[in-house]
């Protein structure tokens, strides 16, 4: 979940009813959906994370493998909020079981609270 889009695998949501009311709220909180296969799932892109740097610019790092199996469709809308960070970790990702997000720590306190010496 990014602050304007989302990438999620809706076939993964097997109630109808569920599914539609997530792509409901997401839809109500502004996020632009960024629907993603099981198999591009498995190809790590649901493993990507949003991260703004120092001049408050929005950058998506994910793995060149989770990069190669999005369309261009998929990744058109992601630039269109965020920059892309692409990052190959294949021995990570054959023998450790996750991908970029799960190498990243989040903060997730207000900027103010992050500046406090």
């Amino acid at each position: 979940l990014a602050h304007q889009f989302a990438v999620i695998c809706l076939d993964c949501i097997s109630n109808p009813s569920d599914k539609e009311k997530l792509r409901q709220r997401l839809t109500e909180t502004g996020h632009e959906i960024v629907a993603i296969s099981q198999n591009q799932m498995r190809q790590f892109a649901g493993n990507m994370m949003e991260v703004v740097n120092k001049a408050g610019e929005s950058i998506t790092v994910m793995s060149e493998s989770a990069y190669n199996c999005l369309q261009d469709e998929q990744r058109k809308t992601i630039v269109k909020y965020s920059k892309i960070l692409v990052i190959p970790i294949p021995t990570i990702e054959k023998f450790g079981g996750g991908s970029v997000r799960c190498m990243m720590a989040g903060m997730f306190l207000p900027r103010n609270e992050l500046l406090k010496e």
